[in-house]
Parts: C-alpha cells; structure tokens; sequence
C-alpha cells in the first residue's frame, strides 16, 4: 500500500505504483486528499491540513483489508510512503 507526500496522489506515486505491479506486486497507491492534488506549497499545506487522522486510520484499515482479501494476495502487506504518508 502506497501512500503519498503531501502533494496528494499525483502521477509520480502513480508510477511508482505501476512500477511495482509490474515487477509482480499487487500495488495500491491510497488517495487521502479526495483526488485533489497540489501544485504549490501553500495548496500542499493547506490539503494537508484537510486530512483527518481517524478518517485516514479508518480509510487505511478499509484498504488493508481489501488488499488481505484480494485474490492475489499472500496476506502479506507492506506500505510504503513518502514525506506526508511516510512519517
């Protein structure tokens, strides 16, 4: 599971994304920002700011549990992710 700077879901994190399933992963790049993506740093501040921490647990444990589920899973999952989805 992929999840993004604080950009938002852009076309880098998409490729990466397809890079991984192409070597064989099963990739999900999550969406927390509702498909808005920033292209200044103020936008980026201010869509950060937007992110609520429960709904972001809730929605991560929706897509964790879709990606166990999945059929071609092995039920181990990593996420991975960038300054804001990084930590």
């Amino acid at each position: 599971m992929l999840v993004h700077e604080w950009w938002g879901l852009n076309d880098q994190i998409k490729t990466v994304a397809r890079e991984l399933a192409q070597e064989g992963f099963l990739a999900l790049a999550v969406d927390l920002m509702d498909g808005r993506v920033a292209t200044t740093r103020n936008d980026a501040k201010r869509l950060m700011g937007r992110v609520g921490r429960t709904e972001t647990l809730e929605l991560s444990k929706k897509w964790l549990r879709w990606l166990k589920a999945h059929p071609d899973s092995n039920g181990r999952i990593a996420t991975l992710g960038w300054c804001f989805g990084g930590g």
